[in-house]
C-alpha cells in the first residue's frame, strides 16, 4: 500500500504531503484544485512520460516521491529479486524532473531507472484515469487475472515444472555436437591434449617447490661463502667463537664456590659453546657438499617454462585451475565418446516430458477457461449493478499458434508450450446493445474503464498481488443510486486492498475511511494547491458541500449529508447494501 505521498513543485502544486490509510481513501476538491495533478505524480511514480513543462514555473526541478509497503508473496520476492532489489519491508521510491529536461529515479535512495520504476510500480499499484493505462488495458495482463482469479496453483506449477525440464534438456542437446566429422575431431584434440596433461606428470604446488629450488641452485656460491664464513668465525679461526666462549665460562667457574650465580653462568656458557661448535660443524658438512649445478639449474628453469606454457595454453593463471580444466576435459571427451548413447537418452526423456508439458497445458486450458467463465458471469452481475447493464463482457482464452520460428520441441499440434501454458488470453467488451466485441484496451471512456476495472477487482481483489488501486474518473457520467452502488463497491475492495479514489460525488465520499480535500488558493498571485483531511463534524461539512455544490452550508445538505454518512457506515457493519439503502 501507498503510506506516504510527497509533491514538490509539480504545476500548480507548490508542496504537498499526504499520508494515506489502509481501505478506502477519496480525495475531493472543486474542479481544477490539483486532484488530478496528484494522480499524475502517481502515474509519474509508475514510469509515465514527463516532461519539463510539468515543473512549477519558477522551481529548477520537481520531485514525486512515495514510501509503499508491497505485499510480503514470493511473487513479490521474486519481482524484487529479478530487478536486483532489496526485498524489504518498505519501499522509497522518488522520480525527479528537472526543468532542462534531464531526471532521476531511486529506490531506496539508490539511483534507478525508468524501466525498473515502471516494473516495481506497476506490480503494485493498478490506476486508471486520464493520466494512464490500468492493467485491463495491457493485454498481457489479462492471463495473470484469470489465473489469479480461479486457476488451481497445481495447475499452473505442473506446467512451469514441466517447461523447465524440457529446457534443461534442449540445453544438454543442444550443447552436443550434431556433426560427426566435428564431434571426431574435437574428440582427437581432447585425446591429445589430455596425453599431454598426463605426460606433464604436474602436481599441485610444484611450482612452489621448483621456485624454492631455483632460488636456492641461483645462489649456490653465496650460500657457500657465507657458509664457509659462519665455520671460521665460529670455529675454525685462532680465537674462534667457541674458544673464547670456553676461556669465559672456565674463567667464570673457578669462582662458583663464592658466587653461586658465576657457576650458573658458566654451565650456561658450556652449553652455548656446545651448541655453537655444533653448528659450525653441521655448517661445514652443508660447505662440503654443496656444490653448484648449473645443469641442475638449467632443468628446473625450463621446468618452470613448461609448466607456465601449459597454463597459457589453456588459458589457466594456476595449477590447480589447470587440473579442474583437465577434469572438465576428460568428462567432455567420456560424454563424447558416448555420444550416440547419450543424444538417445536425451531424446527419449525430452519426448517424455514433452508429452508431459502437453498434457499440463491442456490441463491449465481447460481449467483457465473454466475460470475465465465464471470471471465473465461475476464481472457481468457487478457492472449490472454499476448502472452498465448494456455492456456484454467475455474473456476469449485461444491457444498462440506457432510461427515458422518456432522451436519445434515446444510446439503441440500448432500451439506453441511456455512457462505459463499455450493460452492468450483477452478480455473483450461491447459496451452498447448492438456492438461487436473489441478488446478492452480500445475502450475510449476513463470513466466505463474505471467502473469496468472496479467491478473487475470487486470480484478479484482477495486474491490480487496489488496492493493500491487509484481510480481518477469512476464517477464519470453517473449519480443517484449508481453513484451509491459505487461506494459501496469501492468499500468493498478495500477491505482487501487500499483504494485511492479521485471523486465529485459526496455519495461515493461518504463510504470512505479517509477523506482529504485539495484546495486550490491564490497567494502573491501565484496559484497552489494543498492538501487536508477532513476529521468529525468536518466531514459532514465537506459532504455538505459537495451536496450543494457551493461553500455555503444548508440544513438541507447537511442533513443529507449524515444520511449519507450513516448509510456508509451501516454498510461497513453488516456488508448489506439493501439493508444500507432502507
Amino acid at each position: 500500500m501507498i503510506e506516504y505521498l510527497h509533491i514538490k513543485d509539480l504545476a500548480i502544486i507548490d508542496e504537498l504531503e499526504v499520508e494515506f490509510g489502509k481501505g478506502l481513501n477519496v480525495i475531493t476538491g472543486e474542479t481544477g484544485a490539483g486532484k488530478s495533478i496528484m494522480i499524475a505524480g502517481l502515474s509519474l511514480l509508475r514510469g509515465a512520460r514527463a516532461t519539463s513543462q510539468m515543473v512549477r514555473s519558477g522551481a529548477d526541478f520537481a520531485v514525486v516521491e512515495a514510501v509503499l509497503r508491497p505485499n510480503r508473496t514470493p511473487t513479490v520476492a521474486a519481482l524484487m529479486e529479478d530487478l536486483g532489489l532489496p526485498n524489504e519491508e518498505e519501499l522509497i521510491v522518488s522520480r525527479r524532473i528537472s526543468a532542462k529536461g534531464r531526471g532521476r529515479v531511486r529506490i531506496n535512495g539508490e539511483l534507478s531507472s525508468i524501466a525498473v520504476l515502471e516494473k516495481l510500480i506497476a506490480t503494485l499499484v493498478d490506476l486508471t484515469g486520464q493520466h494512464d493505462q490500468q492493467s485491463l488495458a495491457i493485454s498481457a495482463n489479462h492471463r495473470g487475472i484469470v489465473d489469479d482469479f480461479g486457476v488451481p496453483e497445481e495447475a499452473l506449477e505442473r506446467v512451469k515444472e514441466a517447461y523447465s525440464r524440457v529446457g534443461e534438456i534442449s540445453r544438454e542437446l543442444d550443447s552436443l555436437p550434431v556433426d560427426p566429422g566435428e564431434r571426431r575431431t574435437r574428440e582427437e584434440i581432447l585425446a591429445h591434449q589430455l596425453k599431454e596433461l598426463e605426460t606433464a606428470d604436474f602436481h599441485i604446488g610444484e611450482e612452489d617447490e621448483l621456485e624454492a629450488e631455483r632460488k636456492r641452485l641461483a645462489s649456490a656460491a653465496d650460500l657457500e661463502a657465507v657458509s664457509h664464513e659462519a665455520v671460521q668465525v665460529l670455529y675454525e679461526d685462532t680465537d674462534s667463537v667457541t674458544d673464547r666462549i670456553a676461556r669465559m665460562g672456565r674463567s667464570l667457574s673457578k669462582w662458583g664456590e663464592i658466587e653461586p650465580l658465576l657457576g650458573d653462568v658458566a654451565e650456561r656458557l658450556e652449553e652455548a659453546r656446545v651448541l655453537s661448535e655444533d653448528a659450525a660443524l653441521e655448517l661445514r658438512g652443508y660447505t662440503d657438499n654443496l656444490e653448484s649445478d648449473p645443469q641442475k639449474l638449467e632443468e628446473v628453469e625450463e621446468r618452470l617454462l613448461f609448466l607456465a606454457g601449459l597454463k597459457r595454453k589453456h588459458a589457466c593463471a594456476t595449477l590447480e585451475e589447470l587440473k579442474e580444466r583437465m577434469e572438465e576435459m576428460t568428462d567432455e571427451f567420456d560424454s563424447l565418446s558416448e555420444h550416440d548413447k547419450r543424444v538417445e537418452e536425451l531424446l527419449a526423456a525430452l519426448s517424455k516430458v514433452r508429452d508431459e508439458l502437453s498434457r499440463a497445458c491442456e490441463g491449465l486450458s481447460r481449467a483457465r477457461k473454466s475460470a475465465a467463465k465464471r470471471l465473465e458471469k461475476d464481472v457481468e452481475k457487478e457492472l449490472a449493478q454499476l448502472g452498465m447493464k448494456g455492456i456484454r463482457f467475455k474473456i476469449e482464452v485461444a491457444a498462440r499458434c506457432a510461427g515458422n520460428e518456432e522451436d519445434s520441441r515446444l510446439v503441440h499440434k500448432g500451439r506453441v508450450m511456455g512457462p505459463k501454458g499455450w493460452d492468450c488470453v483477452e478480455m473483450m467488451v461491447s459496451a452498447n446493445p448492438g456492438e461487436p466485441l473489441q478488446p478492452v484496451r480500445q475502450i475510449a471512456s476513463g470513466g466505463e474503464l474505471s467502473r469496468l476495472l472496479l467491478a473487475v477487482k470487486t470480484v478479484t481483489a482477495a486474491k490480487d498481488m496489488v496492493t493500491s488501486y487509484i481510480f481518477d474518473e469512476v464517477d464519470a457520467g453517473i449519480g443517484g443510486p449508481v453513484a451509491d452502488v459505487v461506494g459501496a463497491k469501492l468499500a468493498r475492495v478495500a477491505e482487501h486492498r487500499q483504494v485511492i479514489c479521485v471523486t465529485h460525488l459526496p455519495q461515493i465520499a461518504a463510504y470512505a475511511g479517509e477523506h482529504f480535500v485539495v484546495i486550490k488558493e491564490t497567494t502573491g498571485g501565484r496559484t497552489t494547491s494543498r492538501i487536508r483531511k477532513l476529521e468529525g463534524r468536518e466531514r459532514t461539512e465537506g459532504l455538505g458541500r459537495m451536496m450543494s455544490g457551493t461553500d455555503k452550508l444548508t440544513k438541507n445538505a447537511l442533513k443529507h449529508a449524515d444520511e449519507l454518512l450513516k448509510r456508509a457506515d451501516v454498510f461497513r457493519k453488516s456488508g448489506d447494501y439493501k439493508a444500507a439503502r432502507n
